[in-house]
């Protein structure tokens, strides 16, 4: 397919599209998301620029789709329900988003910290809409995400729960 015959067939109107249409969309790269649309990327992996949780990737992460390819509000449509994240972040997702804060932290502290106060609400909208993949929220518990108050130079001479990590996971 080219970009541009995908367009048109992601464009046309849902309910003629067949069902076997769909299924080959969404098991096929076929959104551009990088500048050159050389990156395909499976529907369910694309996240909605304009979407809330949007923060918690990085351009070029190549998460979103090319602005030119879903500029119509038809194609965007079709991609939300296709299955590109619009709303609720797939747990996978976000243990994936969290795995990547430490990392983040040293060449970008401020936004380290910021991907993980969005991880945290993203966390609190999932379980807000609970589904069949819960058991997946037990991957995300382990994982070093949450930031630690470093000890105060002032502090009382008292053992501090954070000292030495910067970093802790749910189960602490």
């Amino acid at each position: 397919f080219h970009m541009f015959e995908v367009h048109d067939v992601i464009r046309g109107n849902n309910s003629s599209r067949s069902q076997a249409i769909d299924q080959c969309l969404r098991d096929n790269p076929c959104v551009p998301c990088s500048p050159d649309s050389c990156v395909l990327r499976l529907v369910q992996e694309t996240v909605d620029p304009n979407c809330l949780f949007s923060g918690l990737f990085d351009c070029s992460e190549n998460r979103f789709p090319l602005e030119k390819f879903c500029s119509s509000h038809l194609v965007r449509s079709s991609l939300v329900n296709l299955g590109m994240t619009e709303s609720i972040i797939p747990w996978s997702m976000l243990a994936e988003r969290a795995e990547s804060v430490p990392n983040l932290y040293i060449s970008n502290a401020l936004k380290a910290l910021e991907r993980s106060a969005l991880i945290m609400k993203s966390i609190s909208e999932n379980l807000a809409h609970p589904d069949e993949d819960c058991e997946e929220t037990a991957d995300l518990a382990t994982i070093p995400f949450i930031p630690v108050l470093q000890k105060p130079s002032s502090y009382l001479p008292l053992p501090w729960g954070g000292e030495g990590h910067q970093f802790w996971s749910g189960d602490k």
